[in-house]
């Protein structure tokens, strides 16, 4: 009877339904699956996605590429970086974005990126035997997409996305929880820019393999080596020449073999004892393998070989007494977000999280240190560049000031590199920490942290109500315009006869709100023009009134609750205050005013730890600095820049104070670009629902028969195999 309608399920095409509670299980990938879907998600989501290969858009300017195969359909070892953003919505001047011609540049080639949103760099698999973080790098990127495709047409019912499978459906869940997250997706794909590359290490991925033939590619970067020890892979020098045009604020790179989230210091010269006396803590002596030396002479710790199975936490020393980055305060506080968000499953704990050297181990040419430090620390550069054949040393010898000063998370997914399977997890529970059974794994709880990390790149504020205005097609903003999205500002009514309006805004891209303060004016058309082309923060240096709200609140990522921070962000809700009394006496009764708050978050990164080495430098990071540091200016290539701000705004509110008799019904913002139709119900879900009508008595059979099924897979999953 089981297989009977087990039958009758698969022609009803409802394969992927029994596969998990919400959809699909994720399962390994070979490079050619791998390299289709990813070409694929860019055919299918084209405003949001593009691709491009390092060979079109670097050629001649990182070397050789890699020699050998990597498919049998796609035979040649291609570094494929996806980016993903809403493109659609970049000012002209950023038209290169994602595309090969805008990462060459020169001459008339568009930009690759002149706007102000924030980018953030995904590495999957630089080790390519460690098979957690290209799925979940996929996985992320898919959410992403399919979200903010969703929320682009003016869906706010997940269960209306068509884009999106029955697992990422059950994942986004249904009503206010639902369309909040599709809106998350949305704002996210307007406010940043996402480099990723799935397969960092196309040959290791393609022969499950740690190295690029055979150079170990995460000792491979200019940073803490000998000349002769980097950029001989074409990984290394790929993703060199990607940070050298680029301005990462927050990246991952996903690793396995133990379970750790990991920051910086990780670098051996910074595995030193404290100073003499330093906050009174003894010095252990570190353990260093006979033998083992660096490059200049150092001593080396070796890391996990291609053999290790669930390595053990290398606490060489004691983690008050590995050296503490600038940084540590912020990196501290973001690990132990990351390590609630992905949270646990089966019984197992959530992430360990520490600095590099106390829960990992030292490596010379790391990605990690490289990335945050190559910029600023120059008694870890490498002299002269590395010297590897074909490579312009110039490339490694030295960084603009912007370009290296990235947050790099070390997330070591899982114990074992690459299975078993049954822990990778389905898409059925994405948002949910505490997911367990089919739903639970090391892809879910990975794709959680790499939302956090894109989200957490830079504050932000947004109305929690209101409707998106449409901008006047007669105002040209020119070439000062900021090209931000076109429903930047938001629309309301003030009630009559009320004496104040209350707005509610929330706060994200930061753990916590130290204080608010509000602006108003009359909007008329010189307001309306630098709302539309400078932003909130223009209008607040004209401001005709103002107030203040010291009170601390938590943001996003400070919530006690992750399911809301993952979902609603309710509590992250402040208020401002309009007087109407004010605003009407100086803008007419029957004029408009608007309304903006900026919050001031996370001050508490703004200073460096004591004991902090380098010593005496403060924070160095554009995530912790441009947040906490108003005269943070930092330029880049092509136009980039990472400005510090005292203040983080809320688009422009716009009150129509005539307002209206009766009390005006709350409603969620839409962040729809475009207003749209309903979307039509796709022809398969049609027919998919005329056959469960026609079949109604068998599909309620066929759901006893399939909990059965399950409930003899757990059973049999729990019994220990026959001798």
């Amino acid at each position: 009877m089981v297989a009977l309608w087990l039958r009758l399920a698969a022609l009803l095409g409802l394969g992927d339904l029994l596969a998990t509670s919400g959809g699909k299980r994720y399962a390994d990938v070979s490079y050619d699956r791998m390299y289709d879907d990813i070409q694929a998600l860019a055919k299918a989501h084209p405003r949001f996605v593009r691709v491009f290969l390092a060979s079109d858009a670097y050629r001649g300017q990182y070397g050789a590429g890699v020699a050998g195969t990597c498919g049998s359909k796609h035979r040649s070892c291609e570094h494929v970086v996806v980016v993903v953003s809403d493109f659609g919505s970049l000012p002209a001047a950023a038209r290169g974005a994602g595309t090969a011609a805008g990462e060459r540049g020169g001459g008339a080639a568009p930009r690759s990126n002149a706007s102000a949103r924030a980018e953030v760099f995904l590495s999957g698999a630089l080790h390519g035997d460690e098979r957690v973080g290209p799925l979940s790098t996929f996985a992320f990127l898919r959410l992403l997409a399919v979200g903010a495709s969703c929320a682009a047409d003016g869906v706010s019912d997940p269960e209306r996305c068509a884009a999106a499978g029955p697992g990422e459906r059950a994942s986004l869940g249904a009503g206010a929880a639902g369309a909040a997250r599709l809106r998350w997706l949305g704002l996210l794909a307007r406010k940043r820019v996402l480099y990723a590359m799935p397969m960092t290490n196309p040959w290791g991925f393609a022969h499950a393999s740690r190295s690029e033939v055979k150079v170990d590619t995460n000792r491979d970067f200019a940073i803490d080596t000998a000349p002769s020890a980097c950029a001989k892979s074409a990984t290394g020098r790929v993703v060199n020449e990607l940070f050298r045009r680029h301005v990462f604020q927050v990246g991952v790179t996903f690793h396995g073999g133990m379970e750790a989230i990991a920051y910086e210091w990780g670098a051996p010269s910074h595995n030193r004892p404290p100073p003499p006396g330093a906050a009174g803590v003894a010095a252990p002596r570190v353990r260093v393998p006979r033998g083992a030396h660096g490059a200049r002479g150092r001593r080396l710790l070796r890391g996990p070989s291609d053999d290790d199975r669930a390595a053990p936490a290398r606490d060489l020393r004691a983690a008050a007494d590995a050296d503490i980055s600038p940084d540590d305060a912020s990196q501290r506080a973001v690990a132990a977000a990351m390590a609630a968000v992905g949270g646990a499953f089966d019984g197992g704990k959530p992430y360990r999280h520490s600095r590099m050297n106390s829960i990992v181990y030292p490596v010379h040419g790391g990605m990690e240190d490289w990335a945050y430090a190559a910029s600023w620390d120059a008694p870890l550069a490498v002299p002269g560049g590395c010297a590897a054949p074909g490579y312009d040393r110039s490339r490694t010898a030295s960084y603009d000031d912007a370009s290296n000063r990235c947050f790099m998370v070390l997330v070591e997914t899982s114990n074992a590199k690459a299975g078993p399977a049954r822990l990778f997890g389905g898409d059925g529970a994405l948002f949910d920490p505490a997911a367990a059974g089919d739903d639970g794994g090391h892809v879910p709880r990975n794709v959680r942290l790499a939302l956090l990390a894109l989200d957490v790149a830079e504050p932000y504020a947004y109305w929690t109500e209101g409707h998106a205005r449409a901008p006047d097609p007669n105002l040209a903003c020119g070439d000062g315009g900021r090209g931000d999205a076109p429903d930047d500002v938001v629309a309301t009514a003030a009630r009559r006869g009320a004496a104040e309006l209350v707005a509610a805004f929330a706060v994200g891209g930061a753990l916590a709100v130290d204080g608010q303060e509000t602006f108003w004016g009359c909007y008329d058309a010189a307001a309306a023009k630098a709302a539309t082309c400078r932003g909130a923060e223009a209008l607040a240096a004209s401001a005709a009134g103002r107030g203040a709200d010291a009170a601390p609140s938590p943001a996003r990522w400070g919530l006690g609750d992750v399911a809301d921070a993952l979902g609603a962000n309710a509590g992250a809700v402040r208020h401002a205050r309009l007087d109407l009394a004010a605003a009407r006496a100086k803008c007419g009764d029957r004029g408009k005013a608007w309304l903006v708050a900026g919050v001031a978050v996370d001050g508490g990164w703004g200073a460096a730890p004591e004991r902090a080495q380098p010593p005496g430098l403060p924070p160095q990071t554009h995530l912790a600095r441009a947040r906490t540091d108003a005269s943070w200016r930092k330029l880049g290539h092509d136009g980039r820049a990472v400005l510090g701000r005292r203040l983080w705004f809320a688009p422009p509110l716009v009150v129509d104070l005539a307002g209206r008799d009766e009390k005006p019904r709350r409603r969620p913002l839409s962040l729809s670009a475009f207003p749209t139709s309903k979307p039509a119900e796709p022809a398969a879900d049609a027919a998919l629902r005329g056959q469960f009508a026609a079949a109604a008595v068998g599909v309620a059979v066929l759901s006893v028969a399939v909990a059965a099924l399950r409930r003899r897979k757990r059973a049999a999953a729990r019994s220990p195999p026959s001798p």
